[in-house]
C-alpha cells in the first residue's frame, strides 16, 4: 500500500498520536514532545517519504537548562528532534558496524 503524506500524517494523528499521548507525549501532526521534572525534553519527529511508502523517525534528547545546538533557549513546546544534541534516527537497515557485528 503506497500512502501519501497527506493521508499519512492523518495515520499518525488517528492510531499513533494517540499511542503516544497516553505515555506523556504532546503533539498531534508529526513532531512531539515530552517534558520530565528531571529536566529532560524527549522529542520526536516522523517524516514521510514524499513518494510515500516509506518513513524515517527521528528522536532527541536534550536538558531545558541548555541551549540548543544554535545558542537559543526555547521552551519545551517549541522544541523539536532538530533542536537537540543528542539524536537518533530510527532506520531498518544496519550500519556498517551493526552489518558486520552479526556476522
Amino acid at each position: 500500500m503506497n500512502v501519501n503524506t497527506k493521508d499519512f500524517r492523518k495515520l499518525i494523528r488517528v492510531y499513533f498520536a494517540p499511542k503516544l499521548h497516553e505515555v506523556g507525549f504532546m503533539g498531534t501532526d508529526h513532531h512531539f514532545v515530552k517534558t520530565t521534572d528531571n529536566h529532560f525534553i524527549y522529542t520526536l519527529v516522523i517524516q514521510a517519504d514524499k513518494s510515500g511508502g516509506s518513513c524515517v523517525m527521528e528522536m532527541g534528547v536534550h536538558l531545558d537548562f541548555l541551549p540548543n545546538s544554535i545558542g537559543e533557549f526555547k521552551s519545551s513546546n517549541e522544541m523539536t528532534t532538530y533542536d537537540c544534541e543528542f539524536r537518533k534516527r530510527l532506520n531498518k537497515n544496519p550500519n556498517w558496524f551493526q552489518f558486520h557485528w552479526r556476522r
